[in-house]
């Protein structure tokens, strides 16, 4: 039987992003444009954090799903606006304590 993990993988990557992007059109321009302005003045140098706390200021979107979160930092780390630099567990209970990435600012 041929191996197919990197084609599935791949796969898997696609509908990924396909659903990133969904997600993030249904949130709306102003919703998007609101959370990656809060990103860019939360992570500022020396700031290490997850998202959390800016999903708080910022609130989640008001119509689609919360799913646009993961598109909307994949969208700052893709630009260099933030890294991830880590991992800790989430805050929030309704992420019953799994891992989450920890971001910081990329230096100009």
């Amino acid at each position: 039987m041929p191996d197919r993990s990197a084609e599935q993988l791949q796969l898997g990557e696609v509908r990924r992003d396909a659903g990133r992007t969904l997600a993030l059109d249904a949130a709306g321009v102003e919703w998007r444009e609101r959370a990656m302005a809060t990103i860019e003045t939360y992570f500022q140098p020396g700031v290490r954090d997850t998202i959390e706390a800016v999903r708080d200021e910022v609130g989640d979107p008001p119509v689609g799903s919360v799913n646009a979160w993961g598109g909307l930092v994949a969208g700052a780390v893709r630009s260099g606006l933030i890294r991830r630099v880590g991992s800790a567990q989430a805050r929030r209970p309704s992420a019953h304590a799994r891992w989450v990435g920890v971001y910081e600012a990329v230096a100009p």
